[in-house]
């Protein structure tokens, strides 16, 4: 990748040491040339990342400074837990409030009707409770984000599950 390369994505990633936030792809980092993008999450040291498309176009200053983060993004895709063990959640923004996803693989959706989730994702000192095809992997989480990086929604083969917000997870 040359160094002329142009930002259209931010990635938030939140850990033991605070957000750090990212202009991709740049000169070093193409989130779609990863095959096995979430390998550093750890869920305890950093714990979960979030993607979302440059609220304008890039303005060259790399630290970001022009972005409100608590009033963007609009919408984006969120990977937490650690590299074995994934939620990944989608979210859009409504009003001032926010809708929030989890995204499963492809089941037969009468399978889990009658359940409770019951697969436990550790997210830093919390955690989230899901359904056993709502755990990722890094492997198979990265093709879902270049999917969504590349045409802005999921593939259509994953289901997504509306989630109540909450500060408790």
């Amino acid at each position: 990748m040359g160094d002329d390369v142009t930002p259209t994505h931010v990635r938030i990633s939140y850990g033991r040491y605070g957000r750090i936030t990212f202009a991709l792809p740049d000169h070093l980092n193409d989130p779609l040339d990863h095959t096995n993008a979430f390998t550093y999450l750890d869920g305890k040291t950093h714990w979960a990342e979030v993607w979302a498309p440059l609220p304008a176009p890039f303005d060259g200053d790399w630290r970001l400074p022009g972005i409100d983060f608590n009033h963007w993004p609009e919408a984006y895709f969120q990977v937490a837990g650690r590299r074995g063990r994934l939620l990944v959640e989608i979210r859009e923004r409504i009003g001032d409030g926010y809708r929030q996803f989890a995204v499963g693989r492809n089941s037969n959706p009468h399978e889990f009707r009658d359940e409770t989730p019951n697969e436990v994702i550790q997210i830093g000192e919390h955690t989230a409770t899901v359904f056993p095809h709502e755990v990722w992997t890094s492997a198979k989480a990265t093709p879902l984000l270049q999917h969504w990086i590349r045409h802005g929604v999921l593939p259509s083969e994953v289901t997504l599950r509306a989630l109540n917000l909450r500060t408790d997870r």
